[in-house]
């Protein structure tokens, strides 16, 4: 996946390609559409699929074009939290719309952990933003199918916060129109939005931000540890949380002690807190 601060996509769209935006629904979102565009092809994601009865909160699907004012004004609304967004997919020129929008609208539609059945709002970059990006390639490039190329902008409270990400599709194999059933490395990378939101909200609380996508990942990894330690409530996690904001990772020896395995979950908040305090007394 590339990512870039500074990535423009009205120039750096690939002219070999022709590029679709699929917008979230909000209710300025289809007169905006209409109003920038002049594209004869346009329609709305949910239409002959079992979302038809939600016709009024479609996603939609329309041409774009490198100077198009509608590429523009989907730039300028990605970075607005309330307001609409979503993903541009780009596709051979031998791919038609139809044949598009039939990939799309099949894609709608997942089955998981066995015989469960769900919506992939793909088109969310929130979504987006987990899905394209911790998968395998393979599982990917299987997903994608005819789509060559899938653009969005990242969401707060992610690795990815205010960066333009790309991913390319490397396989030349056209994938079948069919459901989609999740694949393992797909579902655990969902799963790490839910860890996101809970280090988003450690830091709201704390009055605290993340600068950089390296710190991300580390948070990421502290969490992590926490679950491993067996902390569960949320003022234990945060606790933990804390600690290593303060003092960076712990060491491993320290969790590999017996005493500390027999503790409670404020026991070894309590544990850790006495260890790091002398160790900060010690280095000063």
């Amino acid at each position: 996946m590339q990512v870039s601060d500074t990535l423009n996509i009205q120039n750096n769209l690939n002219l070999e390609l022709h590029h679709y935006l699929v917008a979230t629904h909000t209710s300025t979102m289809a007169k905006d559409i209409y109003t920038h565009t002049k594209s004869p092809d346009i329609a709305p994601l949910y239409i002959n699929t079992v979302l038809a009865d939600l016709f009024k909160c479609s996603p939609y699907v329309v041409r774009v074009f490198p100077n198009d004012n509608l590429i523009e004004q989907y730039q300028h609304k990605a970075k607005l939290t309330k307001n609409w967004s979503g993903i541009i997919v780009s596709v051979s020129s031998s791919t038609s719309f139809e044949a598009l929008l039939s990939h799309l609208r099949c894609r709608l539609m997942i089955t998981f952990e066995g015989q469960r059945k769900g919506i992939l709002h793909y088109y969310n970059p929130i979504v987006a933003n987990y899905f394209f990006d911790g998968p395998n390639t393979t599982d990917t490039d299987n997903w994608l199918g005819p789509i060559k190329q899938v653009c969005w902008y990242g969401s707060n409270h992610s690795p990815n916060q205010s960066l333009w990400c790309k991913i390319d599709n490397s396989s030349l194999t056209e994938s079948e129109i069919s459901t989609w059933v999740m694949t393992p490395s797909q579902q655990a990378s969902l799963e790490i939005l839910y860890d996101d939101q809970i280090l988003a909200n450690f830091l709201t609380s704390t009055s605290q931000t993340i600068n950089n996508r390296e710190e991300w990942y580390q948070h990421r990894h502290y969490f992590s540890q926490a679950e491993h330690l067996g902390f569960i409530d949320i003022d234990h996690i945060y606790a933990y949380l804390s600690l290593c904001r303060e003092h960076g990772s712990i060491d491993n020896t320290v969790f590999n002690s017996k005493k500390f395995t027999r503790f409670s979950p404020a026991e070894k908040i309590q544990y850790l807190t006495s260890i790091l305090k002398k160790d900060s007394v010690y280095v000063s």
